[in-house]
């Protein structure tokens, strides 16, 4: 059992259709056959990039460049997430 992979058009998309259309978020996801708690932590990041601070002596590339880090990293956390879960399934005959 694989994780999906959204592309970051439809990411940007769908939280674009929560955050600026104000459509409600259990029904963008309904709409497209996802999990509303998935498009729920990708709002959940999205607010966080925007109401992030930003150095007034950064550059757009660095700012782009920090984000793509930050996604990856938070990718990477959820790969092990999803690792430690089937260990305490396996362990535990969950």
């Amino acid at each position: 059992m694989g994780r999906n992979h959204y592309s970051s058009e439809l990411v940007e998309t769908l939280v674009k259709e929560v955050l600026e259309e104000q459509h409600p978020l259990t029904h963008v996801a309904r709409s497209v056959g996802i999990h509303p708690g998935v498009l729920s932590k990708w709002v959940k990041h999205a607010r966080a990039r925007a109401e992030a601070p930003v150095c007034a002596e950064s550059t757009d590339s660095e700012v782009t460049n920090l984000r793509i880090r930050v996604d990856a990293l938070e990718g990477r956390l959820e790969t092990i997430r999803g690792v430690l879960e089937k260990l305490l399934a396996a362990k535990y005959k969950v």
